[in-house]
């Protein structure tokens, strides 16, 4: 829930009904241990209660975590830091975090960015410390947007920008590093990567900028990991696309980006990439009169869920809402 630059910013949860309306009396705030402004959450289900991860950058920032049980009440004495970061003048700010459930040994695992490296740390269900954290890699002048992770069948992948590009790395079910593959040329401007599984391989969504435009691009990468030569495409129309993100539903990928392909307005956008990299054409898929922006959205089984930030003034007005929208 937005606030001021100087005012504190909520964390809710609450569940939607099927057509999108918040539940009635289903809205919990979760508090933030330590800083006032509250950015940067991830939600993640363990088959019996939610796990919920964010980052502040007031009071002396850092990564906390929080359980919602099953019903949607925020457990008592639930909330546990994960990183010890202080304030950003002293040197470290532990940001974007990422949250994973490993149904494998019943844990949660964390991702995060400290300045220009990656962490990870295991937690148990209860979200006390399983030793760490330990340092994945390092970043390319900080990481644009979320640290995502996700749960691959038998270990975590996450996946983040560095020197070489956009990059894939895949952790086996305790956060040690498996391998990488590169997916992108380190020459460009490279924002906001983030990822999906299968089953047998990874889609991977990254934007490229150019001083006028951006492009959304769309790569395969085999488990091992390898990358898969000529899976790079660009599915996003003219214009500016910004801020991918991507879902697995069961035959193919849908992405959604914050497409402005007048240079104007920012609407949702949607494309289906198929197994093959058969890609159908962008369609808008919301048309607020405003600024839609900051995608998320989850399969079902049979129908995607989308959630987006609608502001009616424009981009970082803090005048916005979170709306929501179905496709197929």
């Amino acid at each position: 829930r937005p606030g001021s630059a100087f005012n504190p910013v909520e964390l809710h949860f609450g569940f939607l009904e099927r057509d999108g309306r918040l539940v009635s009396g289903s809205d919990v705030v979760v508090p933030q241990d330590g800083g006032r402004i509250n950015w940067w959450t991830q939600l993640a289900w363990s088959g019996r209660e939610y796990g919920i991860v964010s980052s502040s950058l007031d009071g002396d920032g850092g990564v906390s975590f929080s359980r919602i049980s099953a019903e949607g009440q925020l457990v008592p004495s639930s909330q546990r830091r994960v990183t010890d970061s202080v304030r950003v003048t002293t040197g470290a700010l532990d940001l974007h975090p990422g949250l994973a459930w490993n149904p494998q040994d019943s844990e949660w695992g964390v991702s995060w960015e400290r300045n220009t490296e990656v962490m990870f740390a295991r937690l148990d269900p209860q979200g006390g410390s399983l030793g760490g954290p330990t340092k994945l890699g390092n970043g390319r002048y900080g990481i644009t947007g979320n640290s995502p992770l996700i749960w691959a069948g038998t270990g975590y992948a996450t996946v983040w920008k560095d020197d070489d590009g956009v990059r894939l790395v895949e952790l086996d079910h305790h956060g040690k590093v498996l391998g990488s593959a590169v997916l992108a040329d380190a020459g460009v401007s490279i924002g906001q990567p983030t990822l999906a599984f299968s089953g047998s391989d990874y889609g991977v969504v990254w934007s490229e900028y150019t001083p006028t435009t951006a492009e959304a691009h769309f790569a395969r990468v085999r488990t091992g990991p390898r990358s898969v030569a000529g899976s790079d495409i660009v599915i996003s129309g003219p214009g500016w696309a910004n801020a991918p993100t991507i879902g697995w539903g069961g035959s193919a990928y849908l992405v959604a980006y914050d497409a402005q392909p007048d240079g104007g307005q920012s609407r949702i956008a949607v494309v289906q990439v198929g197994p093959g990299g058969a890609v159908s054409s962008a369609r808008e898929l919301t048309c607020s009169p405003g600024y839609d922006s900051s995608a998320n959205l989850v399969w079902n089984g049979s129908v995607f869920s989308i959630t987006y930030s609608a502001e009616t003034r424009g981009p970082y007005a803090l005048d916005g809402r979170i709306l929501f929208v179905q496709e197929q």
